[in-house]
């Protein structure tokens, strides 16, 4: 559990600033999460990270899009899962939010 949280918190340390010095809000941002575990023992922490864009001005369907990879607690599958994400385009973290890939 407390692994969980800061892995949560370093991602929202990482992510929302960065996000709320976006240089043109109405752009489409793209993040992504892979973790080898099940959804449903991470849904009050995407909720939370979820929550934590909205109150930034980031909302799925309108300026946002999410793309969750989850493992299903077989860690093995973490290779397959990130090759994927790499696939789609997920912008990096960055000022200028390029698009990786």
């Amino acid at each position: 559990m407390q692994r969980r949280t800061i892995l949560i918190s370093t991602i929202a340390g990482i992510v929302l600033p960065e996000l709320a010095i976006a240089e043109t809000p109405q752009r489409l941002a793209r993040i992504g999460w892979v973790t080898a575990q099940q959804a449903s023992s991470l849904t009050p922490y995407v909720e939370a990270f979820r929550s934590g864009l909205a109150d930034l001005g980031y909302v799925e369907g309108r300026n946002l899009i999410l793309v969750l990879r989850y493992g299903d607690d077989n860690l093995e599958r973490v290779p397959e899962l990130a090759a994927e994400l790499v696939r789609v385009p997920v912008y990096a973290l960055s000022r200028r939010a390029q698009p990786m890939c």
